[in-house]
């Protein structure tokens, strides 16, 4: 006898189990481990392993991951619907009234709560499957994250297969040409064409004639929010505000009552020269309870992979508008970089910043 067909996964390990039951009574003379090649389609070496081989009453509890949709990549903030199916492969069944769920490994995730129950109140018995349905929401920074699961029984043990799977977080770079980037508007119209030293920012009238075109150092667009999110991507905790301002009648406005730990509203990409000096500056208006909140850089290579975490530009005194300066030189590898306005270290209250620049010297 033998597990039949199978069409396995490459290069992970994969469990695989045979019901003995039916051969109750008999003998096992000798195991034999082979490889078939099903469709004749291989060619080359071949190379596989196996491991903790056993004979062994079915254990009571068993599962098999059978599939998943978990994205290997996300936007920061961003929310995904996934799915994964598990088949019971153990003597019991599974339902919500045996405290049978999938659970995130060690209690906890970066994207989704930590337990989903079976749907609809159902049975899964052995050899059935169950497809679990939830939501995940990507962290709101750039980064790798870790999301693990695998069944469990609430206050017994965890048992089967475990799916683990590390996602990219990472902004969506705009459209690029050489040293050049160009932002359009839902019309698209032309809004902004960055270059790695100056900005170029058009205005149109209402019936969609260029009216303006303007010259800028400063190589952030919408410094003073006064085009609303227009160039950035914003936390959950920070909004555009009119409540109070540094520069015209908008401004960036975190606030929370709860500790809020390395969260940030981000700017897209602006191309840089490498190893070449720049200034980053901000007006801040601090009236955290507790926390920090500054505005810093991160910046990346040719391939969209950071390469250094800048330093911050914070203001000491709370309750009152201060202009917070960092210099920077860029990194011999880097050609962009964004622009974030950070709240941190378990951050409560309300804090602002408005009128950014960041201008090559």
């Amino acid at each position: 006898m033998h597990p039949a067909y199978r069409n396995d996964p490459l290069n992970q390990w994969v469990q695989v189990e045979v019901d003995l039951s039916p051969h109750t009574g008999k003998t096992i003379k000798e195991i034999l481990v082979t490889y078939d090649d099903h469709e004749a389609s291989e060619t080359g070496y071949f190379r596989s392993y196996f491991d903790d081989l056993s004979i062994a009453p079915a254990q009571e509890l068993s599962a098999k991951i059978v599939s998943n949709t978990i994205p290997e990549s996300m936007i920061p903030g961003s929310s995904h619907e996934v799915s994964v199916t598990v088949k019971n492969t153990g003597k019991k069944d599974w339902s919500e009234a045996t405290a049978v769920r999938l659970g995130a490994v060690d209690d906890g995730d970066p994207f989704a709560i930590g337990r989903h129950v079976i749907p609809n109140g159902s049975t899964v018995k052995y050899g059935d499957t169950v497809t679990f349905t939830f939501k995940m929401v990507a962290p709101s920074h750039d980064g790798v994250f870790v999301t693990d699961w695998r069944m469990v029984q609430d206050g017994v043990a965890w048992f089967g297969d475990m799916i683990k799977k590390e996602v990219k977080i990472a902004h969506i770079p705009k459209p690029s040409i050489a040293n050049q980037y160009y932002t359009y508007n839902s019309a698209n119209q032309l809004l902004d064409a960055l270059h790695t030293d100056y900005r170029i920012e058009y205005a149109y009238d209402s019936i969609g004639n260029q009216i303006k075109r303007t010259k800028s150092h400063n190589l952030l667009p919408n410094s003073s929010f006064e085009q609303g999110t227009y160039f950035w991507n914003f936390s959950p905790t920070m909004a555009i505000s009119t409540h109070l301002s540094h520069e015209g009648s908008h401004s960036i406005r975190f606030h929370s009552d709860t500790p809020i730990r390395g969260t940030s509203s981000d700017s897209f990409f602006i191309p840089v020269k490498p190893d070449t000096e720049y200034e980053l500056r901000a007006n801040i208006y601090n009236n955290l309870k507790q926390g920090s909140f500054y505005v810093d850089t991160y910046e990346f290579d040719n391939q969209n992979v950071g390469v250094y975490d800048g330093d911050a530009a914070y203001v000491s005194p709370k309750g009152q508008w201060g202009q917070a300066t960092v210099k920077i030189r860029t990194k011999p590898n880097t050609t962009k970089i964004i622009v974030r306005v950070v709240a941190d270290s378990d951050a409560v209250g309300e804090a602002y910043a408005d009128a950014i620049s960041l201008i090559k010297k």
